[in-house]
């Protein structure tokens, strides 16, 4: 994070009516006008629509309110609630509110959403002489576009749509919503696997059997399997692998945590002492595994290949191992120093 001034954020704002291009507020009529270009008219307009589809609640006044696309607004709340923001953009006018301490103290459940968003909404509504929506840019479209993969629908297989969304274009470009990463399963998504054709069973490498042929699978990242409903997951959308591939490494289904006991706690000798270390393996499962410490990615393992941990932070520290699969285990242990009460 960085500090800005409430001046400062309000010219930032003000691009996404002006074309892009932020304005240095003005406190004198005579002041040179100072602007600079931060984004294209393209994306100012998409994100000025994006923000003003925004739901406005009930601290939003319904006179002069009614219609969406016309007024655009965000709040936000400093760490440890030293500020409570709301900024809002029409075609005429920005308005930016901070509520604070001077001194930077906390205010300790005053954030922007409950502080200063009220207040923004009552400024708007005495300046709100421009309801019409800014004027859509000839570079901006609409097209139905396809989740994981991000591609428009018409340019998709049926089976790649997982869920279609509404998407706005720039210069009549759907980049993909979810990029190639170095920790999915592969480099390639939607992902190739040899298939048997009558089956539609998986066939490991080196396991020929049937009649094989490729078939591709959009995937969505493997950090988001523990929130996805089961239909999206691993373990249902890649298919089984043959009986008859009884030799190969990934025939277990079944993915189990081991060297831990969930709950179990751990004592640390003193501050100065070495952590405790944990030897981490897993059984069954398919492919590769993917390692988590309370939700943060640790590294990846082969496998039959063991991680070691060290517990270096005291409290609670949910461990989640995920295999190529989409295959989830998870335990839960304690580090507490040896001298701490019960």
């Amino acid at each position: 994070g960085a500090g800005v001034k409430l001046e400062q954020l309000t010219g930032v704002f003000s691009a996404l009516a002006r074309e892009g291009k932020a304005v240095k507020p003005r406190f004198k009529l005579n002041e040179p006008l100072e602007e600079r270009r931060l984004m294209s008219r393209g994306a100012a307009w998409i994100t000025f629509r994006m923000l003003a589809d925004n739901q406005r609640g009930e601290f939003a006044p319904r006179k002069g309110f009614a219609g969406r696309g016309s007024f655009a607004w965000k709040t936000g709340t400093s760490y440890g609630f030293r500020d409570a923001w709301a900024i809002g953009v029409s075609a005429k006018h920005t308005v930016g509110i901070w509520v604070g301490r001077p001194d930077g103290t906390p205010s300790p459940g005053q954030y922007g959403a409950v502080s200063a968003a009220p207040l923004l909404f009552t400024v708007a509504s005495q300046l709100y002489d421009d309801k019409q929506p800014l004027p859509q840019p000839p570079e901006v479209s609409k097209a139905t576009i396809c989740h994981p993969l991000g591609i428009r629908k018409t340019e998709q297989n049926g089976g790649m749509c997982h869920r279609e969304h509404i998407a706005w274009l720039l210069e009549d470009t759907a980049p993909p919503t979810l990029s190639n990463n170095p920790l999915e399963i592969s480099h390639s998504n939607p992902l190739p696997l040899t298939v048997d054709k009558l089956s539609g069973k998986q066939l490991p490498t080196g396991c020929a059997i049937g009649e094989p042929t490729i078939k591709r699978f959009a995937l969505w990242p493997v950090q988001m399997e523990p929130w996805l409903p089961t239909n999206l997951r691993r373990s249902e959308l890649l298919p089984q692998i043959a009986e008859e591939c009884t030799n190969s490494t990934l025939t277990s289904e079944n993915l189990t945590l081991t060297g831990i006991i969930d709950g179990s706690r751990y004592l640390k000798a003193g501050p100065n002492s070495p952590p405790p270390r944990l030897a981490l393996s897993t059984l069954g499962g398919q492919g590769g595994r993917y390692w988590y410490l309370n939700g943060q990615f640790r590294r990846q393992t082969e496998a039959r290949e063991t991680l070691y941990l060290d517990l270096e932070h005291t409290g609670s520290t949910q461990i989640t191992v995920i295999d190529q699969a989409g295959n989830i285990d998870q335990s839960t242990v304690n580090l507490e120093l040896s001298n701490s009460p019960e």
